[in-house]
């Protein structure tokens, strides 16, 4: 076999993976789907697991395909598409980056996106950085053609690649806490509720270093409303420093009582 055919066979070979990689991750995204088409309470899921509805195995093999072939920029719109329902902007962002990245130099020439895939990635990324209010990343090169035009109403309607998801990153503010935290919080019987953080929960400690605060923040992964309770700590710790420095400054000189005159002589006769 000449060079040529191997070097064939191999791309055959790689295509031959990607396809095999996103199409399985596509039959698990379509198994999430008829699952939230027959669950009536889909709607008022505000994110979705990794471990959980087979999550794992579409990322895991979309991955594995992008890995064969990067060059798919509507899997990387897909891919950020569902990081975005785990709550992931930084992956979501990353696989926007790719999208409109592929074979554009922007630090030679304005380039137009080639594809309507990529056109559609741009998009969300503008939007997405104007709701982080990056204009750092804004004013990048590579975005201009989406800053100088604006798209269509009748292509937005197809702008998101996975509508049946939700998207907790569309807005900064943090999804709350997951109602399986909720529940094992009120009953009793539940390992939170009888682990020592919990138990203690009523009268929290200020955290006093970064660490603490990293300790802390880890044991509320799937929780939001304890993280935001172990900030709030840093934060009241702060406010009492300050208010104890305040304090000491305003604190009044308190000056010595004058000498009665009686005394004031009988001091003078004597060192006389």
């Amino acid at each position: 076999m000449d060079a040529g055919g191997a070097d064939g066979v191999a791309a055959s070979l790689a295509q031959a993976l990607y396809m095999s990689y996103k199409n399985y991750g596509q039959f698990f995204l379509d198994k999430l789907k008829d699952k939230c088409e027959a669950d009536p309470e889909w709607d008022k899921k505000l994110r979705i697991k990794y471990w959980a509805d087979n999550s794992d195995k579409v990322l895991d093999n979309w991955t594995a395909a992008l890995d064969q072939d990067p060059s798919d920029p509507e899997l990387w719109r897909k891919m950020a598409r569902f990081a975005s329902s785990l709550n992931s902007g930084r992956v979501k962002r990353y696989c926007l980056e790719s999208a409109i990245e592929l074979d554009d130099d922007p630090a030679i020439m304005e380039v137009n996106p080639p594809s309507l895939a990529e056109g559609f990635a741009g998009q969300q990324l503008k939007e997405y950085l104007q709701v982080l209010d990056d204009d750092m990343a804004l004013s990048h090169p590579i975005m201009a053609p989406w800053l100088k035009r604006e798209m269509p109403a009748l292509l937005k309607r197809h702008l998101d690649p996975i509508p049946f998801l939700p998207d907790p990153v569309a807005v900064l503010t943090p999804p709350p806490s997951s109602p399986e935290v909720d529940e094992a919080a009120d009953d009793p019987n539940s390992e939170q509720a009888l682990s020592p953080t919990h138990a203690t929960e009523s009268s929290i400690e200020p955290v006093k270093s970064w660490s603490e605060l990293g300790i802390e923040l880890m044991k509320c992964i799937q929780d939001t409303r304890g993280a935001l309770k172990a900030c709030r700590s840093v934060l009241d710790a702060a406010q009492e420093d300050v208010k104890m420095v305040t304090e000491a400054e305003v604190e009044p000189v308190i000056a010595p009582e004058p000498e009665p005159e009686a005394e004031k002589k009988t001091r003078a006769q004597t060192q006389d």
